[in-house]
């Protein structure tokens, strides 16, 4: 009866691994999803030519569909390396810290050009950040099923060499 209960845990516990590892790469997906809508917001704030940036900041940290970008809440002026290790994970996310200099120059001189420019450099944010957002949920839609199928048979495995 051990026996039958550690092989349920060793499967439970290799699918579990399976399923974290899919999640981790839905969460760098997700995240890149939310920098490119908040660039798409920004694009229409500034291009509005009503709010101050401080009001864009305000209107972009209160906004709930971008919850998941922890900076918003914190100000722009500070290093977010931080908030893209503890939203993707510190050993996941060293590819990811390419858009955090693109993040940290642009927030750096946000508002410090006219408005065409401002346009120009929020297009050229959005582009990158789609890019990456596309190679990232390509990978995760190539790499979440074979994650979780191995984590199963690696418990499955395991709990054949038990028996």
């Amino acid at each position: 009866m051990l026996v039958l209960a550690g092989c349920i845990m060793l499967l439970a516990a290799g699918t579990g691994a399976g399923f974290y590892k899919a999640d981790k790469l839905k969460a760098q997906a997700d995240y890149l999803r939310d920098i490119l809508n908040m660039a798409e917001k920004i694009k229409i704030y500034v291009a509005s030519d009503y709010m101050t940036s401080e009001e864009i900041f305000q209107r972009l940290a209160d906004d709930e569909s971008l919850c998941g970008l922890e900076f918003l809440r914190c100000g722009f002026s500070r290093d977010i390396t931080d908030d893209l290790r503890k939203s993707v994970g510190s050993d996941e996310c060293e590819y990811l810290l390419c858009i955090k200099n693109k993040l940290m120059e642009y927030f750096g001189s946000f508002g410090k050009t006219d408005m065409q420019g401002q346009l120009a450099r929020t297009e050229t944010l959005r582009r990158d950040a789609e890019e990456l957002w596309k190679f990232h949920q390509d990978r995760y839609n190539k790499y979440a099923r074979l994650y979780r199928v191995i984590g199963f048979l690696g418990g499955l495995l395991a709990a054949v060499v038990l028996i």
